[in-house]
Order: C-alpha cells, then sequence, then structure tokens
C-alpha cells in the first residue's frame, strides 16, 4: 500500500489516485471463507475494482505483494491498463535482512 506521505506529495497533485484495501491480512472487514486469495484471485479483484468504477487507461502501481497482484493484472485483465510499473519492498532495498 502507498503511504500517505507518498500520495500526499505537491508532484502528485493533478493525478487521481485510487488505493483500494486489499486483503492482505490488515483489512478490517474479513473476507468470505470462500474467498479466492491466491494471486489469480487477488488480481481478478482489482480487475472488478477497475471495472466498477468504469477506469480506463489506468496506470498501475505495485509494490512488494502487490507487485505480484499488479503482474496478475497486466497480463490476465490488460484492456483497462495504460501502463504499469512494480517493484521490491523499500525496507531493506529489496534484500532479505540478515537474522541478528
Amino acid at each position: 500500500m502507498l503511504s500517505q506521505r507518498i500520495l500526499e506529495e505537491p508532484c502528485l497533485a493533478s493525478i487521481r489516485c485510487l488505493v483500494p484495501e486489499l486483503p492482505f491480512g490488515a483489512h478490517p472487514v474479513p473476507m468470505k471463507p470462500s474467498a479466492d486469495l491466491t494471486a489469480a484471485g487477488l488480481g481478478r479483484m482489482v480487475a472488478d475494482f477497475l471495472g466498477a468504477l468504469d477506469l480506463c487507461d489506468v496506470t498501475l502501481v505495485g509494490n512488494d505483494s502487490g507487485a505480484a497482484v499488479a503482474q496478475v493484472v497486466a497480463a490476465r485483465h490488460a484492456g483497462r491498463l495504460l501502463q504499469r510499473t512494480w517493484g521490491g519492498s523499500p525496507a531493506g532495498g529489496g534484500r532479505p535482512r540478515r537474522s541478528r
């Protein structure tokens, strides 16, 4: 999830940025037991979100675990996307941390 600090950057003032809360474990409302929480299922949730809002020419940003979901959307539901970007976790520079 993008931090609020990033979303408030002046360079983003002219960009409409929607940040859906995906069920990665910290979501306040539990998913139904039958919910498909695989990468494919989460990708479908994002695609359904874009469809419900009738969004097109979307720039999809995925970070950390969300990058896997963004890749699924790009591969299986690309019709609404204009561009996409994804990256690793900002913590630790994308490298595994050493145990102490």
